[in-house]
């Protein structure tokens, strides 16, 4: 079984799509996914416009998983 661990990409009141991104960016979170078709967007490697992304259609990807009976799956879930 494979999944997802993903949070909402909300703007902070007053910041913009680019300044937001660039500070998801700086913690190493840099991939968001496109919940309609769940479509990649690599921050580091991708050409994207940060003003044409809009929040509500993007969520951030913290981690994909896959589920095995093994201690590096339990240790990273843990996390």
């Amino acid at each position: 079984t494979k999944f997802y661990v993903l949070f909402p990409f909300e703007l902070r009141e007053g910041r913009k799509p680019e300044e937001q991104l660039n500070v998801l960016k700086e913690k190493g979170l840099t991939r968001l996914l496109h919940i309609e078709d769940e479509s990649m967007i690599d921050l580091t490697r991708d050409e994207y416009d940060p003003e044409s992304i809009k929040p509500e259609k993007y969520r951030v990807l913290v981690d994909r998983l896959a589920i095995k009976k093994d201690d590096e799956t339990r240790s990273r879930i843990a996390e």
